[in-house]
């Protein structure tokens, strides 16, 4: 890795990786890969009564929110909605 550490990566959700994360690097910042997220959406998203439109307004809160307060509170009317 050089001299300079690394601050963030990019991982696909998996748990062990996660873990190993938190104990081997617990300063680094991990983010989830949009891909991955997106393909796993509609998985995640099968007992929902109306997928496709969910998947649309998921698509929407991720990639468009501006700041973290923004992706919160529709986040929090996104699940508000869909219960």
């Amino acid at each position: 890795m050089g001299k300079v550490k690394s601050t963030a990566i990019l991982i696909d959700q998996c748990e062990s990786i996660k873990a190993a994360l938190r104990v081997m690097m617990p300063e680094l910042i991990h983010w989830y890969c949009i891909w991955h997220i997106f393909t796993k959406l509609p998985f995640r998203l099968k007992r929902v009564h109306n997928h496709k439109i969910a998947k649309i307004e998921f698509k929407s809160i991720v990639l468009n929110s501006i700041t973290i307060d923004e992706f919160e509170r529709k986040w929090g009317e996104f699940i508000e909605n869909m219960a």
